[in-house]
């Protein structure tokens, strides 16, 4: 027995050491990890298609399942600036959302099979560097950073509602949720290790600041391609051989098929508990104000018993009271502090009721049409009744001696005459009637014109947005289960599983990527976009035409309306154009090619005649005129770069975080000389090409320099500290044996 042991260790070893890997990198689904086919291999280690989308393509979704969630508090900041660095504090932008994406960012996570190997070595470099933080630190950062309310407190209600509806969609769970924060955190401190010692030295770190502060007044020619292409015009042999040397670039779109289902929610229902909520929301608010009002009654009441008993207290007696002379004319009656109960009561008996006041706006209306305005007394009405407003002003007729305005009606029945009369052939009689009236004076009726029925709103159309998110949030559960039992079965009986959960099934025609099938051309919400998938059709084409049965689903996506599953049912694969097929596009390649083609070559041309015109003396616009009369110069007074700091670098992009072209191509050029030609928006694809003549540089200093400049020194060293790590990252893929051997869905 102890022989065999012996004999066998080395054996056993390695079998030992597969499964700790299989264990410790694969986590909670490890019994899968070598299920279906292997799409990749790192060190040895397969990586089935579930483990691969697990570890990668669905985890790279969290950042954006986060999105809905607020700003973080600034005590979340503080933690978070632990691990990213003191520009947290600053950005008012960081989120939990904005948080993970910067820590994802550290391990490539643009691309899930980099990513996926990435978090492969960060775990194996955090057990060797002692950098592997602890469940329970873990368990802070989600508690304090990512799931705390302005307070800083937990908030285990939106916690809950995350990982149910959120992360359970994704298949990941809860442990692989604390997993991926394990690795980003992780990523985090061997950054730290890496970047132990590295600081921005202050000198550097104000020159480039500097730098990126400074005003540049500048001149510009632009060249733009277009200008080139439109004149262009190639004959058939031309576009025939520029199709012969391309023919690689000329296929014909691959298209798919797929079966799906489509789950929306009971519009109708949803609707009707938005109006009962209304409702109900409606009656709480009145009888809170009614409530409210009878409390105020009654505080009057109370108010005004008291009142009266002070008045009775402070009264006369009645044999102490001074005998009542009768109101002579001219005399003031006496105040209405010293009257008695008595005497307010019978006032109030005796007096008649006062009519009741006649809006302003009525008022004004009767200036015109009511009989009161022409100096008769008006009726006297009882206050008690209530004299009904006229329907409409049409209505109300105009006073005799006005003539009505003319109206269009009006107008459509003198024209019906006019038409009558020429087919007639007899000239119609022209009258000074007033329009609308018979030669004799007497009024025809009215046609009136009716507006176009207005179609009712649909119930989905007149659900609010929050009322109609939640409606279709709430079907996440049910979509997760009908998902789980189709993974369950091996991907098989699709139409049997939709049918037993009520769903419709449909069968689409063959598409394109760029041509969607009706109702594929949704956008998808509860995906990050960065992976590529926007749409029902990208996530189609995402799944693998050679793959297992339950590697050819699509998972469960959410559109603005509903929720998708789908299956691949057939591709066809592309197919080479013949030269009429592709004649359109080969024509417009060949133009845009010819035209950015002669575009660089006259911008390199202009560069070195200008350079040469100024190193004679002339002035830019000088030199440009020397050259052509047509050149256009135009003035770049104000070239900036846009403040980003304190925004992190992958988000500078959203707002609008590059430099103009024109300032980068100045930025690092003295004045006096002409930078080098810009091409934009690339130089492997230029539309545009820019040549810039720098007059003057300046530094621009704010009241906020020393903290702006302190805060580009912090940035700076994290900056240093990321391109270490970025670097040792890249020299762990090279080292670790990355192999990808199948389709994946990334």
């Amino acid at each position: 027995m102890i022989e065999n042991i012996r004999k066998y260790t080395g054996l056993m070893i390695v079998v030992l050491v597969l499964l700790f890997i299989g264990l410790v990198f694969l986590g909670d689904t490890a019994r899968n990890s070598f299920a279906g086919k292997p799409v990749m291999e790192v060190n040895g280690v397969a990586v089935s298609q579930k483990e691969f989308d697990r570890m990668s393509g669905n985890a790279l979704q969290i950042p954006s399942a986060l999105a809905q969630a607020g700003p973080l508090s600034q005590s979340s900041k503080v933690v978070a600036s632990h691990y990213l660095g003191e520009s947290v504090l600053a950005n008012p932008m960081t989120s939990a959302a904005s948080i993970l994406t910067e820590m994802t960012e550290y391990l490539q996570g643009s691309d899930p099979g980099r990513f996926l190997a990435n978090r492969i070595a960060v775990r194996e470099a955090g057990l060797d560097y002692g950098a592997t933080p602890g469940p329970n630190e873990v368990e802070s950062f989600i508690e304090k950073v990512l799931f705390a309310d302005q307070d800083g407190n937990f908030d285990q209600v939106a916690f809950s509602e995350f990982m149910e509806k959120k992360i359970g969609r994704l298949g990941i769970g809860s442990r692989g949720f604390n997993e991926y924060v394990r690795d980003l955190l992780t990523a985090q401190n061997i950054a730290k290790i890496l970047g132990a010692g590295i600081a921005a030295d202050s000198s550097t770190a104000a020159a480039h600041y500097g730098l990126d502060k400074q005003n540049i007044t500048a001149q510009q020619v632009t060249l733009d391609m277009l200008d080139f292409e439109k004149d262009l015009k190639p004959t058939e042999e031309e576009i025939k051989a520029f199709y012969e040397e391309n023919k690689e670039n000329y296929f014909s779109d691959e298209l798919r098929k797929t079966t799906y289902i489509f789950a929306e929610p009971n519009w109708q229902a949803a609707y009707d508990k938005q109006e009962e909520e209304k409702a109900k929301a409606a009656e709480e608010a009145k009888r809170a104000a009614d409530e409210a009002k009878k409390k105020a009654d009654e505080a009057k009441v109370k108010a005004d018993a008291e009142k009266k008993t002070g008045e009775k207290t402070t009264a006369p007696r009645v044999n102490d009271e001074a005998p009542i002379t009768p109101e002579k004319p001219g005399e003031t009656p006496p105040s209405p502090e010293k009257t008695t109960e008595t005497e307010e009561t019978t006032e109030t008996a005796e007096s008649p009721e006062k009519p009741a006041e006649i809006p302003a706006e009525t008022t004004e209306e009767g200036a015109e049409g009511d009989p009161g305005a022409q100096g008769e007394p008006a009726p006297e009405t009882p206050a008690k009744e209530e004299t009904p407003a006229p329907k409409s002003e049409e209505t109300t007729a105009p006073p005799a001696e006005e003539t009505a305005e003319p109206k269009v009606v009006k107008d459509e029945a003198k024209e019906t005459n006019e038409k009558s009369a020429e087919s007639t052939g007899k000239p119609t009689e022209e009258t000074n009637a007033t329009p609308g009236e018979t030669k004799e004076g007497t009024a025809k009726p009215e046609v009136e014109t009716k507006p176009a029925p207005v179609p009712e709103k649909s119930p989905k159309d007149k659900l609010s947005f929050q009322n109609k998110e939640k409606a279709v949030d709430s079907l996440s559960n049910d979509i997760s289960d009908f998902f789980d039992d189709l993974i369950n079965d091996g991907g098989n009986d699709f139409e049997k599983h939709a049918a037993d959960a009520g769903y419709e099934v449909k069968t689409s025609e063959l598409f394109s990527q760029s041509k969607p099938a009706e109702g594929l051309d949704q956008r998808i919400t509860s995906k990050n976009t960065d992976s590529g998938i926007s749409t029902l059709a990208d996530a189609v084409f995402r799944a693998p035409v050679d793959g297992e049965p339950d590697e050819r689903l699509t998972y469960p996506y959410r559109t603005g309306d509903g929720w998708f599953v789908g299956r691949l049912d057939e591709a066809v694969a592309p197919v080479q154009l013949s030269y009429e097929e592709a004649k359109v596009r080969a024509t417009v390649d060949l133009k845009k090619k010819t035209a950015r083609d002669k575009m660089i070559a006259r911008a390199k041309e202009l560069h070195e005649k200008l350079s040469a015109g100024v190193k004679e003396g002339k002035t830019f616009e000088e030199a440009a005129k020397a050259i052509d009369e047509k050149i256009v110069v135009s003035k770049q007074p104000n070239l900036a770069k846009p403040d980003l700091s304190g925004i992190p670098i992958q988000y500078r992009a959203q707002f609008g975080g590059q430099a103009p072209p024109a300032f980068q191509a100045a930025q690092y050029v003295n004045p006096g000389k002409i930078a080098e030609v810009k091409f934009t928006p690339s130089e492997d694809n230029p539309e545009k090409a820019l040549i810039v003549f720098v007059e003057k540089r300046e530094v621009t200093v704010s009241d906020a320099y020393s903290s702006e400049l302190n805060r580009s020194i912090d940035n700076q060293a994290g900056l240093a500290r990321y391109l270490a790590f970025q670097n040792w990252l890249y020299e762990q893929y090279d080292k670790n044996q990355v192999i990808v051997v199948g389709n994946k869905q990334q």
